[in-house]
């Protein structure tokens, strides 16, 4: 979901060093007479060839109860569910707060845009300010972030602070809380060479189930386990940057480009070397395995067209430029992009040019074999030696390659399961009948469907949505591998994807739709600690076929995964985890949890041809 911005807000970042109030967990957004951008430069970093996403967070949650909250505000809260362009999803419920600043002589208002703030959609505020008085007055900067203290960690994007308007004041845009839980929301200005602010608490509680041998489910469960659903939940296509994704002819050529080996070295492997269809489109390895042994897991791509943020660290903001990282990656397939545009020129002519248009000529007997920027310096030197506008041709004909190949996986969506079809019955009635229930769920999954909502367990602080992820990165002590060496994850996730020659920013995003706000406004203050040792919060859909389980494949079991939610790794990287503490966890509840995960479906929504190489 992208923000509606201001186009005054791609100018320069003024640099406020008002950290009065903060931690240097925060994260932030500032204005200068709300001018301003948030484009930080980021250093290149290339070398991270893993493979994309899988099971790394297991157990959290948001709360349904209809709990009113108020912290020296006149703001109130309120757990539920919202529609949204295809479902629903988690919202809190916040009227107008009014906070007296930390000096005392100015008043701040926080007025939400909807009375309804969502959870892991991106949204806007707007505030103003007065003085002792009661007088409006307009800042000469203001200063926005917001923090998660329990957890350590701030926003995952950077609020904006757009241009003031008289009815609404300034508008504060790209604002995202993406974990249930309690936040602090911080509103700093200057003005006449004086420095205030105040904070306001906004609330996303945990579920307040309980009991986990009710016989009964409460409205406020069936609402709650409505926005988790296949059938009633929110799920919205990620196709930014590619006019082809929903493109069934761009779909039938990225099957065949997903299957052809031709794309490797020595047409070694393809995709689905690693993505095997009757693995989820996973591979059942600990770590992946290309030309090289890889380091982290191979996770499966059903149902990745939902994701902002692709790979385990978020490196690739799309699931066409994703598709490029393994095709030239030394490690995987390391193919080059020279001899890919070849390949598709000489075998693909007709379905390339039926989507994308002719191909400029290019005379490839007067080219070297092999050019990269990527790979060894041979192939840099010959990417070196071609002329600029043959490299843009190469460079697109690549790009668009990526963009097939992401056409088809847009098509592997996770299919209702048993799950869904036990919310669906459990909604048909005031009072649905049991036995019927359980045909979808037996008591041993129910108990541990109750225990997954519930605040003991808080899986949902993470594992919202209906794909059962919020989609955001988190440190869970995973980082620190069995030989001690460290993984920093999203940190450099970070540098990477800013830099990616073929991110949402670049020429070979298509023109149409070019909403970059998610790129552009990534968070990167203190971006060594705040995500340092953080991942992707993968979907917990297809579970049973996706096994061994975290980024880098430790654990084998689910019963394994969930023992360590339990009892996690102690703080690690100089900064706590953002696992809660679950207690008095039987061994009974253990395998009730367990037994529940497993239910949440094996099959996908694609046709059968789909799922099978077209050769």
């Amino acid at each position: 979901t992208n923000v509606d911005t201001n186009a005054d807000a791609n100018a320069e970042v003024a640099k406020e060093a008002t950290t009065k109030h903060h931690s240097h967990t925060e994260q932030s957004g500032q204005n200068e007479e709300a001018d301003h951008s948030g484009h930080a430069e980021q250093s290149d970093h290339k070398g991270h060839t893993e493979q994309a996403d899988h099971a790394d967070h297991s157990t959290h949650q948001t709360k349904t109860e209809s709990s009113q909250h108020t912290s020296n505000t006149h703001g109130s809260h309120q757990h539920s569910t919202t529609e949204g362009s295809s479902g629903k999803s988690f919202y809190t419920t916040f009227s107008t707060a009014s906070e007296t600043t930390f000096d005392g002589l100015h008043r701040i208002d926080l007025i939400p845009a909807s009375p309804e703030v969502p959870l892991i959609e991106v949204h806007h505020w707007f505030v103003k300010v007065f003085d002792q008085w009661g007088e409006e007055i307009r800042p000469d900067k203001l200063y926005i972030s917001g923090s998660m203290p329990e957890h350590g960690h701030g926003l995952p994007t950077r609020p904006i602070v757009e241009k003031y308007t008289d009815t609404q004041g300034y508008r504060i845009s790209n604002v995202s809380f993406n974990m249930a839980g309690n936040w602090k929301f911080n509103v700093e200005f200057s003005y006449q060479g004086i420095t205030d602010g105040a904070e306001f608490d906004i609330e996303f509680p945990t579920s307040e189930s309980s009991s986990t041998n009710a016989s009964t489910w409460t409205e406020i469960d069936k609402r709650l386990l409505q926005s988790l659903s296949i059938h009633t939940g929110r799920l919205d296509k990620i196709t930014r940057g590619n006019d082809v994704a929903l493109n069934h002819k761009a779909a039938s050529l990225g099957h065949r480009l997903f299957f052809d080996k031709q794309l490797s070295k020595n047409s070694a492997s393809s995709c689905a070397t690693c993505h095997l269809p009757e693995k989820y489109f996973a591979d059942g390895l600990k770590t992946g395995k290309g030309i090289e042994q890889l380091k982290r897991n191979t996770p499966s791509i059903v149902g990745s067209v939902y994701q902002n943020w692709l790979y385990w660290d978020g490196r690739r903001d799309s699931l066409w430029s994703q598709a490029l990282v393994p095709l030239e990656a030394t490690d995987e397939m390391s193919g080059d992009r020279l001899a890919i545009a070849r390949l598709i020129i000489e075998n693909y002519t007709s379905e390339y040019e039926n989507l994308f248009g002719p191909i400029p000529t290019v005379k490839f007997e007067q080219l070297p074999a092999h050019a990269s920027p990527e790979g060894d310096e041979t192939a840099q030197a010959a990417w070196e030696s071609i002329d600029s506008s043959i490299q843009n041709t190469i460079n697109t004909v690549f790009a668009n390659t990526g963009k097939a190949i992401a056409a088809y996986e847009t098509l592997l969506s996770p299919k209702a399961g048993r799950f869904d079809d036990f919310v669906s019955t459990l909604l048909e009635t005031h009072d649905p009948d049991t036995e019927k229930l359980n045909e979808y769920l037996n008591p041993s999954e129910q108990r541990g469907l109750r225990l997954f909502i519930s605040n003991r367990t808080q899986c949902l602080n993470c594992h919202a949505s209906a794909m059962f992820s919020n989609f955001g990165f988190h440190n869970i002590g995973t980082a620190q591998a069995e030989d001690n060496s460290i993984d920093v994850g999203r940190m450099l996730g970070i540098e990477s994807v800013q830099s990616d020659e073929f991110n949402c920013n670049s020429d070979f995003s298509s023109s149409s739709d070019k909403s970059c706000d998610h790129l552009n406004n990534i968070n990167n203050d203190d971006a060594t600690q705040s995500v340092r040792g953080a991942f992707r919060v993968p979907s917990l859909r297809g579970l049973s076929m996706t096994a061994p389980y975290m980024h880098d494949g430790r654990f084998a079991s689910l019963e394994e995964v969930v023992r360590f939610y339990v009892e996690p790794q102690p703080q690690l990287l100089g900064k706590r985890h953002d696992l809660p503490t679950i207690e008095n966890l039987s061994e009974t509840e253990i395998s009730d949890l367990v037994a529940f995960l497993q239910s949440l479906g094996d099959q996908i929504a694609a046709d059968q041809t789909w799922l099978k190489s077209p050769q």
